[in-house]
């Protein structure tokens, strides 16, 4: 029989099955985790157990076409025919797999008859071996017979196999051969995922498709003597698309992807961590080259502590030293190369990060502003929307989300379309998404008069004090008294553009932006009347002000010191390590900058008493304002007032200008 043409099949995971039968004789192998999957590989005859003699290749394949031809069963019927099976099966592919198991099978069984013949005959003699000798022949009996009934069964749901076949022409026409994917059974799916479905992180992908070239190039970089990068960390925020670079840069390569999780290492017993660790880098040495990837690898490289030898902290330390001796057995020649995911770059262990084992760290940022539009393009592409929806505006009013959140957004919005009675999602849906997202649903109970009236000034105090410290204060998108979530009301600020660090001046105007709602409640309705809804706005304060002190060194007292990093300060407000004076004038230091900022804000709203009266009754009146509504109502200046005659609050203080913020009276201590 002439030799197929080698075509894409599929591999599954190696089950030990034998393990079973002589669980309590030896230690146990760790059964690998369900959620460790194995994608497509390009096929090819498997270096191991190569089949050469000509008579017993072509008496295997007549097993293997009689196991899968004809089974036992009526209703298992997977092919037809001879021809169906050469031109869907890889046989000589699924030849190396059988001579794998069989051999891992076999020396398996022949190992523990030999350990448990060992154990009787020190404390049993030679009486028991007789009859011992027909236990033996049962167990491997039942391990032969158990192997070949996995055979028989070659797609159980056990392996956890995704089919992740490249779109080429002969895999697209499966109209004439179906492929072992058009089996109706219950398989596992995943959307094949190349690099150019990602959008929004440019630079990291330029990083990934020269990892790219060292998978498919080997060669090139030898000749010259470089050592190829086998360890590459993908560090960024959750959500930024670790994961499907990985997986992208996997079906670039054509070659298997190993995926598992962190914290599915982390174990009770001592030991079991470390044992998955082996039994995945060793299926992955077999079937090299290839890709393992680990996500949210901080569950197990997380810093070892020195002097802690508890039972969980022993577990974990074995398990992380398994991963540094499996990542320092990788070499140019062994084609494993292992890309792990975290958002806790600095938790990891030191010994992980060293040249050697992970080589390459790529930092994953949010997306820009270009990026969010690329990315809501992408996803807008598989809704139907309206086309006059600015997609550049849009991402705009998107600083901080990550391509997960762009995703969730643009499914929120199909779902509110759908809700509506629409066939086509507008800006209103994905308007509507966004604030659900950011803020919560809306709660439709109604509030009691009084208190919609204070959460009204309350957001008008905001609004106002953040119109006046403009260009500090980031710009308002829009005001509303709408409850959403846990929220009564809000004002929402957007900066003009990407963000990557922020002025003292900046900052202090948002200090005193926090500081406005609960200021206005007092001038309204007196001190004794304000309410607990100032709540986030002081701990929002008074985190800004904390890290101002502790880890900005914006404090001429404590100087350019950042306490946090020396342990002086822990999670909360708490005071760690400092001494006692030190945590004195930390506390002293935080106190004095949101003073500061209520006195800011207490005159910007005494000044402009009659514009909070205006402002909170349009509140009142339509419920949300928006940044140019916000403006036209309080435009034109200051002036106005007095021209028509109007009193000014004669205890009011000037408002803060830029000199103010960064002058003598404000400045940091």
């Amino acid at each position: 029989m002439p030799n197929p043409t080698p075509k894409r099949h599929i591999f599954g995971d190696e089950g030990d099955v034998a393990s079973h039968l002589y669980a309590n004789v030896e230690e146990p192998i760790a059964e690998p985790s369900e959620s460790t999957r194995l994608y497509s590989v390009e096929s090819g005859v498997h270096p191991n157990g190569i089949i050469t003699d000509e008579t017993d290749n072509i008496s295997l394949m007549h097993f293997v076409k009689s196991t899968l031809i004809y089974p036992s069963s009526k209703n298992d019927t997977i092919f037809n025919d001879d021809d169906q099976f050469e031109d869907t099966i890889d046989v000589h592919a699924l030849f190396n797999s059988f001579c794998d198991k069989a051999n891992h099978v076999l020396n398996e069984s022949i190992a523990t008859l030999v350990h448990v013949i060992g154990i009787v005959w020190y404390w049993c003699g030679g009486v028991l071996l007789n009859g011992f000798a027909l236990a033996a022949a049962i167990l491997i009996t039942t391990a032969i017979l158990t192997f070949i009934h996995s055979l028989s069964n070659p797609l159980s749901d056990h392996d956890g196999v995704i089919d992740n076949r490249s779109n080429t022409p002969e895999n697209k026409d499966t109209s004439k051969n179906p492929t072992l994917a058009d089996i109706p059974k219950n398989r596992h799916s995943l959307d094949t995922v190349h690099l150019s479905d990602i959008m929004g992180i440019d630079e990291a992908k330029e990083e990934l498709v020269e990892v790219l070239n060292f998978i498919k190039h080997p060669q090139k970089y030898k000749q010259i003597g470089a050592n190829i990068p086998r360890g590459i960390l993908l560090v960024g925020p959750p959500g930024t698309g670790k994961t499907m670079l990985a997986k992208a840069v996997a079906t670039e390569a054509q070659v298997p992807f190993f995926y598992s999780n962190g914290p599915e290492f982390v174990e009770i017993y001592v030991g079991q961590g470390a044992q998955r660790i082996r039994n995945l880098f060793a299926k992955a040495r077999r079937m090299a080259p290839c890709i393992v990837f680990i996500d949210e690898i901080d569950a197990i490289g997380i810093q070892r502590a020195s002097g802690d030898f508890s039972g969980s902290n022993r577990e974990h330390d074995q398990t992380l030293n398994q991963l540094l001796v499996e990542m320092d057995g990788f070499h140019s020649s062994t084609g494993v190369t292992i890309i792990a995911a975290t958002n806790r770059l600095d938790t990891l262990d030191r010994a992980l990060l060293r040249p050697g084992r992970f080589d390459r760290i790529i930092h994953i940022p949010l997306p820009t502003v270009q990026g969010r539009e690329a990315i809501l393009q992408l996803y807008l592409k598989r809704v139907k929307y309206d086309k006059d929806v600015n997609l550049r505006d849009l991402a705009k009013l998107t600083p901080g989300y990550s391509g997960a959140d762009l995703k969730n957004l643009v499914n929120e919005a199909a779902l509110h379309c759908v809700k509506q009675g629409r066939d086509m999602v507008t800006l209103q849906d994905l308007q509507e998404a966004r604030d659900k997202v950011g803020m919560g649903s809306v709660r439709k109970h109604m509030q009691p008069e009084l208190e919609r009236k204070m959460t009204a000034y309350h957001e008008a105090g905001h609004a106002l004090v953040a119109y006046h410290l403009y260009p500090h204060a980031d710009p308002i998108h829009k005001a509303t008294i709408i409850s959403r979530g846990s929220a009564l009301g809000f004002v929402e600020q957007l900066p003009d553009g990407d963000r990557y660090s922020y002025k003292l001046a900046q900052m202090k105007a948002r200090l005193a932006v926090c500081m406005g709602g609960r200021i206005a409640e007092e001038l309204v309705f007196g001190k004794l009347n304000v309410t607990s809804g100032a709540s986030s706005d002081i701990y929002a304060a008074t985190e800004l002000a904390y890290r101002m002190v502790t880890e900005w060194g914006m404090s001429k007292r404590l100087g350019p010191l950042n306490y946090k990093r020396l342990g002086g300060i822990t999670s909360g407000h708490g005071k760690g390590t400092l001494s006692p004076d030190t945590a004195a004038i930390v506390e002293q230091e935080v106190r004095e900058l949101v003073s500061e900022a209520h006195e800011v804000a207490e005159g910007i709203l005494r000044r402009h008493r009659n514009q909070l009266e205006r402002l909170a009754n349009e509140l009142l009146e339509r419920d949300t304002l928006t940044g140019k509504e916000i403006k036209s109502l309080l435009d034109p200046p200051p002036s106005h007032d007095a021209e028509n005659g109007q009193e000014e609050d004669p205890d009011a203080t000037p408002d803060l200008s830029a000199s103010d913020l960064l002058g003598d009276q404000h400045a940091a201590r």
